[in-house]
């Protein structure tokens, strides 16, 4: 399936979610699909799953040859991620994200250049279309061939 991806000029982007994923079963995703680098887009890169704290997941995927970048800026602000938890409307979630991130061009032109080939956007979900990477990824989606893992 990735080889039709392959042929195409953008270059693929991937996404993950680590939500109920053991560590081995992430690591092993990640090199079925030759991730070269993860970029946490996790506001604040701590989890309950010691393997995935900033930390720990640096020092294991550096192990397996894999780079890691926090990338903060394209997380929701507290604010919003406030808002979330409060009513729980992934609808009004998703438009003041995309408001948040096209109020301000240089954020998302910085993300854009910093992306390389077989990068992978890891944020906790597991369903991408409940996350904020899904939302992030289609603001580039023009730019990038998306897979989500």
């Amino acid at each position: 399936m990735l080889d039709l991806f392959m042929n195409n000029s953008r270059k693929v982007i991937f996404t993950i979610g680590y939500e109920g994923k053991l560590i081995d079963e992430f690591i092993s995703i990640l090199k079925r699909n030759k991730i070269s680098r993860i970029i946490d887009i996790r506001r604040v890169p701590y989890s309950r799953n010691r393997d995935f704290r900033k930390d720990n997941i640096i020092s294991i995927l550096k192990q397996k040859k894999i780079d890691y970048l926090h990338y903060r800026s394209v997380a929701p602000s507290d604010n919003l991620r406030q808002k979330y938890k409060v009513n729980g409307s992934f609808s009004d979630f998703s438009a003041e994200y995309n408001k948040e991130m096209l109020s301000n061009p240089s954020i998302l032109g910085d993300f854009i250049n910093i992306l390389k080939e077989r990068d992978c956007l890891l944020c906790y979900e597991k369903r991408f279309y409940n996350c904020h990477r899904s939302l992030l990824v289609n603001l580039i989606k023009d730019y990038y061939l998306i897979v989500h893992l």
